[in-house]
């Protein structure tokens, strides 16, 4: 490995691979204020081409000036070792940053001239990403308020591809480094303003803003496939535009461009894309900046939500809000977020537009939710006796006949009647919706099983261990799972509930004694909990089975409990145990 004095006396003078190499040895280890001694003389303004001749073979080399700027980038980054080396750098950088930006706007003109739109993408990179990082190192000031870097960030953010007509993006790293510099100034409300006015100087200047920015928008599925960056970075670049899009709509000029070009529905068509296999949180924060960006100034609200409500952005918020995990450090303001769209939302649906939006979001639920929502008829095979016991098939139904159902049959059929009698109406249907719920929320909490078992069970194995999944306030309510002994779940149970039916009692004890029997490192028991009453509650027991990624439901058993708040409330408890029988190879019917 090579130190960098070997090249910086080369560097020094000018020799074109001497700073190529230069800037492939820089290291945070071995970068030295020298490094900028050698390359900085080549930053004056009056060596620019035009300005200085013996300067222009030297400046019109396309390729001097990428290793100029790899060795500037290089120690840029490489800076932070130490407090005092920072200073240093910073302390050669500031009287030198007119010239470094005059080069700066030399380079992008003729790396424009003479780069293919592979080697044109990587200098706009370089160019981009060396400003971020000089306006993160010096006081921002310097950079945000430079005429010549505005004009710099303008003239990338409106350059296209020659081969697809597309706006620059390469997202290295983590993000694009020209929404990186356009965030950057958007955070700077003065910064930001100069810009804007540049922006806004000619209706060419705003035409070609507002298209480059929507083009954006229009990219991002792209930028996972085919491209190929990761989803989780493409995830975060949408969020940063949308961020963006938040502050240009507050300019008048700029918000009804982008109006016209179809600002919400394009971010709502950028975003449905990525949902399949984005995170829930990516899709909770996408789906409600979205939404946020529907009510604009300058627009008629009305018209913006049921724009972004036929674009689709419904089913996307409805699965980021049911699939994001509230446990978090910023899980309140999740919840604050949620909380504000729909109170908005319960408002706008005083206004027809916006009913018939919603109709039309509805009526194509069933397209827009495949993997949830069945849009096949399943008619659920029960018993015609006691009209509790639900079956996948005849023949788990005949299986389970001659093993344990003729003997409670009757005892489950007078547990039916008494919950008739009690006005208690529980459909297979209500039971499919429970069921799918807890299935569902735990397939998207299940990833977090493994890491709270290994960290507060290290002694148990999954057989020991059940997964408790509290919505006690309904479907609506915040989700939280916790994981605890089987043990210590039976204990609770003995102590809060009261059986009222052997028979049922008896179905859950057979699942739970089979899956700790089992010993299985594949399945998971699991309990849902939901309100159903006043006077009841529903938990629905489940033994899930992992494949691949996912789980499916092997079994389930759901009962209806009372809890015990006092002597004068051990009254009758009804329960519904629905049992997969004996047949592994059959599916539980919905």
């Amino acid at each position: 490995m090579y130190g960098t004095s070997t090249f910086e006396e080369d560097a020094r003078r000018g020799r074109t691979d001497a700073l190529r190499d230069l800037g492939r040895a820089i290291t945070r280890d071995n970068y030295t204020t020298r490094i900028l001694d050698a390359i900085l003389p080549h930053f004056q303004p009056e060596l620019l081409p035009g300005s200085y001749p013996e300067a222009e073979g030297r400046g019109k080399d396309v390729n001097f000036q990428a290793a100029l700027f790899s060795c500037l980038g290089g120690s840029i980054i490489s800076c932070d070792r130490s407090t005092p080396l920072r200073t240093a750098t910073i302390d050669k950088l500031v009287p030198n940053l007119d010239g470094i930006f005059s080069w700066f706007l030399f380079y992008l003109a003729s790396a424009t001239q003479v780069f293919q739109p592979a080697g044109l993408e990587r200098a706009i990179h370089t160019i981009t990403w060396t400003i971020y990082r000089i306006a993160e190192l010096v006081p921002e000031e310097h950079v945000l308020f430079s005429p010549k870097v505005i004009k710099v960030l303008v003239v990338i953010w409106c350059t296209r591809r020659k081969d697809t007509r597309q706006p620059y993006c390469y997202i290295d790293p983590e993000r694009c480094g020209t929404v990186a510099m356009m965030s950057q100034f958007s955070e700077n409300p003065d910064a930001w303003s100069t810009l804007m006015d540049q922006v806004v100087s000619s209706q060419e200047h705003l035409d070609d803003f507002c298209t480059a920015f929507l083009q954006r928008i229009d990219q991002v599925p792209s930028l996972y496939q085919p491209r190929g960056f990761p989803l989780e970075y493409v995830g975060a670049h949408a969020a940063l535009l949308l961020d963006i899009a938040s502050k240009l709509v507050k300019i008048r000029a700029i918000h009804q461009k982008l109006r016209e070009q179809g600002l919400l529905r394009r971010i709502v068509q950028a975003i449905v894309p990525l949902c399949p296999d984005a995170s829930p949180d990516a899709i909770f924060t996408l789906s409600f900046l979205a939404f946020r960006l529907s009510y604009q100034p300058f627009a008629d609200p009305v018209k913006g939500v049921a724009e972004v409500v036929k674009a689709g952005i419904m089913p996307v918020m409805f699965e980021g809000l049911q699939r994001v995990g509230f446990g978090g450090s910023d899980s309140r303001s999740k919840i604050v977020e949620a909380g504000k769209v729909f109170r908005a939302l319960s408002a706008f649906t005083f206004y027809p537009r916006t009913v018939k939006a919603f109709r039309t979001v509805v009526e194509a639920t069933p397209q827009t939710h495949p993997q949830e929502i069945t849009t096949e008829l399943v008619l659920p095979k029960a018993c015609s006796g006691c009209h509790t016991v639900v079956y996948c098939s005849e023949k788990c139904q005949k299986a389970d006949w001659e093993s344990r159902h003729k003997d409670e049959c009757n005892v489950m059929k007078h547990g039916h009647m008494i919950r008739k009698q009690n006005g208690v109406g529980y459909s297979h249907n209500t039971r499919a919706f429970h069921t799918l719920q807890s299935s569902f929320t735990f397939n998207n909490l299940g990833p977090e099983v493994d890491g709270t078992i290994a960290r507060s069970f290290p002694q148990f194995g999954r057989h020991d261990l059940i997964a408790l999944i509290g919505r006690s306030r309904g479907v609506s309510s915040k989700t939280v799972m916790n994981i605890v002994t089987i043990d210590e779940y039976m204990r609770d149970r003995r102590s809060t509930v009261v059986p009222d039916c052997p028979a049922m009692e008896a179905r859950a004890t057979k699942i739970i004694e089979e899956y700790r029997a089992k010993r299985s490192s594949r399945n998971m028991l699991v309990e849902g909990t939901f309100d159903y009453s006043p006077m009841y509650r529903v938990n629905v027991l489940l033994e899930v089975e992992f494949t691949g990624d996912l789980e499916n439901v092997y079994r389930t058993a759901l009962r209806f409990d009372r809890e015990i708040l006092g002597v004068d409330h051990h009254g009758p408890r009804t329960s519904i145990f629905l049992d997969r029988a004996h047949d592994p190879d059959t599916s539980l019917a919905f």
